[in-house]
């Protein structure tokens, strides 16, 4: 029965694993024909989604590896092969700490390009507001400097 479980448990893992590795390798096709089809593209959202698609393939194969751990654990027989049972499961957490490593740093990842992001549209908002200023002071300048754009008056 737990050899059952486990391997239930185990092929729906590398099952998840597969369609991670699949849907991460769709967004990075798309996030390179959005770069190369596009006007001149950002270096570092390029460089950013990159290093990210390297991350996320890297945690879904990890988690593929572990899968087939995990089954490959049930048919070990830990009275004659204690050392390699213990050395395969020591390995599985070393590697489930290192996806959970690298989704941390993902994590992070995503929240510092998203700072980066919003910085650079505060400074754009900024320059257009400026933009906006200096132009509605030029149009006040032109209507009241030279007298041609003034305002009819109505006869009361």
């Amino acid at each position: 029965m737990e050899s059952i479980v486990a391997n239930l448990l185990g092929g729906a893992l590398l099952l998840a694993a597969a369609f991670m590795f699949r849907w991460h390798l769709r967004a990075w096709q798309q996030a390179e024909a959005e770069a190369h089809s596009g006007p001149s593209p950002d270096p570092g959202e390029f460089r950013f989604y990159r290093q990210q698609f390297r991350r996320r393939v890297q945690m879904s194969l990890m988690l593929g590896v572990v899968a087939l751990g995990l089954m490959a654990s049930q048919y070990v027989d830990v009275e004659a092969h204690a050392t390699l049972f213990v050395l395969l499961w020591v390995g599985l957490a070393l590697i489930t700490m290192w996806v959970a490593l690298l989704a941390v740093v993902d994590l992070m990842a995503i929240r510092r390009n998203a700072l980066r992001l919003t910085t650079r549209l505060m400074m754009q908002q900024g320059d257009l507001q400026a933009e906006i200023r200096r132009l509605k002071a030029e149009q006040a300048r032109e209507s009241n400097g030279n007298g041609h754009g003034e305002q009819p008056v109505s006869p009361e």
